[in-house]
């Protein structure tokens, strides 16, 4: 599996030593295998994932629509879990919401996500996007992002793929009420690339109480 790919490519490595100066320089095999020893102390090889496409599926065409009298509100979270090698993770929201139809392509209704890159430490909860929802019953939560970064123990920078996508996450809404979903980030080896990672939804769960009402 990716994930036990993952904890392959993490696992022990081996410090390497050069011999001392003045002592007799390995050659042909034992030489590569000294570099490859090296190498390996370095940490993994990590690069850039290329450019994703525009998040799927497309914000409404009435982001920020106004609220019929009867709705409540929704806060979205990413929570980042496994980060692979990765102390962190940047990510630009896009929008957020949820729909009420059974096809993942329809029924949504949304709000703009925060207008500022947001940075994700493991298990700690990061608002992406909060609004407005009409009450009733709601099948599925996303937190689109346009981008997502992996900042690793140096300090380096790298994109990677962005696999964030709607996830089945069933809430009734009461007229006045809130709901929270926190959307579990993973990061995973990129698919068909060794040396990249995408970051993926592993789970979502409603951490506030369906009908909790405002507090006065």
């Amino acid at each position: 599996m990716a994930r036990d790919a993952l904890a392959g490519r993490q696992g022990g490595r081996a410090a390497a030593t050069l011999p001392p100066f003045g002592a007799a320089r390995p050659t042909g095999l034992a030489a590569s295998l000294l570099i490859a020893g090296a190498l390996a102390a370095c940490g993994p090889r990590v690069r850039s994932a290329p450019e994703a496409p525009p998040p799927d599926p497309p914000p409404p065409a009435a982001l920020d629509a106004p609220c019929p009298a009867d709705c409540g509100d929704l806060t979205l979270r990413f929570v980042l879990g496994d980060a692979g090698p990765f102390t962190s993770l940047v990510v630009q929201p896009y929008w957020g919401g949820a729909n009420a139809d059974r096809s993942r392509r329809l029924g949504w209704t949304g709000f703009t996500g925060r207008s500022e890159a947001v940075v994700l430490h493991p298990r700690v909860p990061v608002v992406v996007a909060s609004g407005a929802l009409p009450a009733g019953a709601w099948h599925r939560a996303f937190a689109a992002a346009k981008a997502v970064h992996g900042r690793l123990r140096s300090g380096r920078r790298v994109r990677l793929a962005n696999h964030i996508e709607p996830i089945a996450r069933g809430f009734d809404l009461a007229p006045g009420a809130r709901a929270t979903v926190d959307l579990e980030l993973i990061v995973l080896d990129a698919p068909g690339d060794g040396d990249a990672y995408g970051v993926f939804v592993r789970d979502a769960r409603l951490v506030d109480a369906p009908h909790a009402p405002h507090a006065p």
